[in-house]
């Protein structure tokens, strides 16, 4: 069981399970840092959106996915949002983002992830290269962003894999990049 923040701006929507503890709490926004778990420290994750030009604004606060794991998410949640999780399913709830979503792939591939207006991307090969959550509301968002990768990570060299909203239609978009595309 899971619960989703969904961001926009300062508001929020918290859509939770009638009763019981949630596994994690899913934070969908495109002001997600990713820190190597040796490279994070709590204390510093307000410093660190910071830096990375995703600062805090006054009703926000930063939160984190598990710091044990190899890759640690930091994302800046409106106050009110992170005080209701924490009152409804206890100080310890974890937060999490679709960027720390694992896949195994066994070719090179970029990864999509629609949700609402968020793109969220990540490209292996026999590494990860890039991950990234951006704005796209519109589908021209959607194809420039697809553009913009295939000049760094030439398509002929890569597969795609959709998921998130609409995913047959977000592989439809994607195939005048990628000659295999995929939904998940």
């Amino acid at each position: 069981m899971s619960i989703q923040l969904k961001l926009s701006g300062h508001s929020f929507s918290l859509e939770a399970p009638s009763a019981g503890i949630p596994e994690e709490c899913t934070v969908y926004t495109a002001r997600t840092l990713l820190l190597p778990r040796d490279e994070f420290d709590a204390a510093q994750a307000e410093l660190c959106l910071r830096l990375a030009g995703m600062a805090c604004r006054a009703d926000e606060r930063p939160v984190h996915s598990d710091p044990q794991q190899q890759i640690v998410a930091v994302m800046p949640v409106p106050a009110a949002a992170v005080e209701t999780v924490r009152r409804q399913f206890g100080p310890q709830t974890p937060f999490t983002t679709p960027l720390l979503t694992l896949r195994k792939y066994t070719e090179p591939t970029v990864w999509f992830y629609r949700a609402g207006t968020l793109l969220y991307i990540k490209v292996y090969d026999t590494l990860l290269r890039l991950a990234e959550a951006i704005e796209a509301p519109g589908d021209a968002d959607l194809l420039c962003a697809a553009e913009r990768l295939t000049r760094e990570f030439p398509a002929e060299h890569y597969a795609a894999a959709v998921e998130g909203d609409e995913p047959h239609r977000l592989r439809r978009l994607l195939q005048r990049y990628f000659k295999r595309v995929t939904c998940e």
